[in-house]
């Protein structure tokens, strides 16, 4: 998803904001997730989305996001995860 998020090209493409890739159809075969956790599939789906397009919008070369995405995906340990998230952070 991350990969096939385009960053927002104006003002009035940020306002009338519109999720892609976190719908129902898409999220349906992670509904079994929605039994643990407090936050839904939904909710989480919608706020990697969001980031995703912010971290695209923002400065040219952003990274941070995506290497905390990569870390979760490839099961890096928490101090791994928690590195990425850092502006210092390395894998």
């Amino acid at each position: 998803m991350y990969d096939k998020i385009k960053p927002f090209k104006n003002k009035e493409e940020q306002q009338k904001c519109q999720l892609n890739f976190t719908n129902p159809e898409n999220l349906k075969k992670f509904e079994e997730l929605n039994k643990y956790g407090q936050y839904s599939v939904e909710f989480i789906g919608h706020v990697i989305e969001l980031l995703s397009i912010e971290e695209k919008t923002g400065m040219e070369g952003a990274f941070m996001f995506k290497k905390v995405l990569e870390a979760l995906k490839n099961k890096k340990d928490i101090f791994s995860i928690v590195s990425s998230a850092t502006h210092n952070g390395r894998l």
